[in-house]
């Protein structure tokens, strides 16, 4: 797997903070099976700026090959789009120098607003990846749909998978979302331990999108190919029967005062 999405980094913005956090996530990480980790450390204007990001990058990756560590680390950085990025956009670290460009959004925007900008990185040949898409309650379902239909790649935070709402859920499972990242900060509090949270993810996508949502398509954007869009509002033929099956057990339901069909339990939810 890789991490498109983290703040491991140490000394940077607010994630790690020593040399040895930097590592301690690390060793977490490669014992998941991770391979490969983006530095997305913040980037906001006037506030984390990318000081000492180069000389700590390269400490830790010499960290990295001292200890002979199995995982590969790139540099990032993760855009708050607030303020004028244009003036500062060559400060900052696509992921792994690629054309794919992580930002995030703030409530302080309107999406009129965030649409233009993003217009604007796609004529100068970015791709956005908008992070923790579930963070934006304030953006209706058919907007994020338009932001996936401009090709700006959808990522959702892994630990997610435990309290989605009905929007995010249905962005994951209709195959809206490309990128299931950590967006680890500090170890003890968000941190690469993560191991109910893949297994969650696993069973709620399968283990043909799980590999899509945490190797394929992340190799994808570091290694600067094109994300596969063509998932864009699929459901799997057994959510389509699940869905069927649930307006007839309501119907039944209805007509036979209250008896259950066979098809549910006692709270009317559907056997699996």
């Amino acid at each position: 797997m890789i991490d498109i999405h983290s703040h491991i980094l140490f000394a940077v913005d607010d994630g790690a903070r020593t040399l040895e956090e930097s590592i301690g996530h690390i060793e977490m990480a490669i014992s998941l099976g991770y391979t490969g980790i983006v530095c997305s450390t913040h980037y906001k204007i006037n506030k984390f700026e990318n000081e000492n990001y180069d000389k700590n990058f390269e400490i830790l990756q010499g960290e990295v090959l001292k200890r002979k560590l199995p995982i590969t680390l790139y540099k990032g950085n993760e855009l708050d789009i607030r303020g004028d990025i244009f003036k500062v956009l060559d400060n900052v670290n696509t992921i792994n120098n690629s054309k794919y460009i992580l930002i995030e959004f703030s409530s302080q925007l309107v999406y009129q607003a965030y649409i233009k900008i993003i217009d604007s990185l796609l004529e100068r040949g970015y791709i956005p990846v908008l992070a923790h898409v579930e963070r934006y309650p304030y953006i209706k379902f058919q907007e994020f749909t338009m932001l996936y239909n401009k090709n700006v790649v959808l990522q959702m935070n892994l630990s997610t998978v435990t309290s989605m709402s009905k929007k995010v859920k249905f962005l994951l499972k209709s195959g809206y979302i490309n990128v299931i990242a950590t967006d680890s900060h500090r170890v003890g509090s968000r941190d690469y331990e993560v191991l109910k949270f893949l297994k969650k993810l696993k069973r709620i996508v399968g283990k043909k999108r799980f590999v899509q949502l945490t190797k394929e398509n992340p190799r994808k954007i570091i290694m600067n190919e094109d994300i596969n869009f063509k998932t864009r509002g699929e459901i799997s033929k057994h959510e389509k029967i699940l869905s069927f099956s649930r307006v007839f057990c309501f119907i039944f339901k209805k007509l036979s005062n209250g008896i259950n069909c066979g098809r549910c339990n006692s709270k009317g939810e559907n056997r699996k």
